[in-house]
């Protein structure tokens, strides 16, 4: 059995996302039920909760750079070590990364180099993860937008690149500089076979 730490909690088209670190590796791993299918709304697993499981790669774990996709079986909650204890074990087990946002996912992210858009990775040059904790070096501001009848939030970094927000927590208008956030990349998308496949950048969430 392996011990992990539930460090996110985001939003799916169809149920959630759980984000975990194993505590001995310091490996990422993105929870997927027993039978390696997606979790539901209703699955317990709390952002600072420690659960004892039996882990396995998920047997159909996603195209790269989605290399966390993991299988859990027989889940047992232990206990919850609050954000103070999350911040500090990220603090000091975890890598975190530092500088302007162009440093994650190994420098692979491109944008368009005009107004305000989204960034992305492309087949062109793919990570080798698709998760990261990230020092902000500028203040993240809230923006909202809507789509279809459909309010969405973003938060804006250096007043021309926007990111989705897909965490559960509730949206504060400035996340501060210095704060530790957690980055992570979409699925593999196009419009319709008209455009190229790429995997959008996310905010998943912070620690305060």
């Amino acid at each position: 059995m392996t011990t992990v730490l539930i460090v996110s909690r985001t939003r799916m088209n169809k149920g959630v996302c759980v984000g975990a670190i194993i505590e001995t590796t310091r490996k990422a791993i993105r929870i997927h039920d027993e039978h390696g299918a997606n979790l539901t709304k209703e699955a317990e697993y709390q952002i600072g909760e420690r659960w004892e499981v039996d882990v396995q790669p998920a047997w159909n774990r996603r195209d790269n750079p989605h290399v966390e996709d993991t299988q859990v079986l027989s889940p047992k909650r232990i206990n919850d070590i609050g954000m103070q204890g999350l911040v500090s074990f990220i603090k000091s087990k975890c890598n975190i990364i530092k500088g302007t946002i162009y440093e994650l996912f190994s420098g692979t992210l491109v944008s368009v180099n005009y107004g305000l858009s989204t960034m992305y990775i492309n087949g062109q040059n793919v990570p080798d993860h698709s998760v990261a904790f990230w020092i902000a070096d500028k203040d993240l501001v809230k923006r909202e937008e809507t789509f279809k009848d459909q309010k969405k939030i973003f938060y804006v970094y250096d007043s021309s690149k926007k990111i989705r927000y897909v965490g559960f927590q509730q949206a504060i208008d400035v996340i501060p500089q210095g704060t530790i956030i957690r980055m992570s990349l979409a699925n593999w998308w196009d419009t319709n076979g008209t455009t190229e496949k790429r995997c959008y950048l996310q905010l998943s969430g912070w620690y305060l």
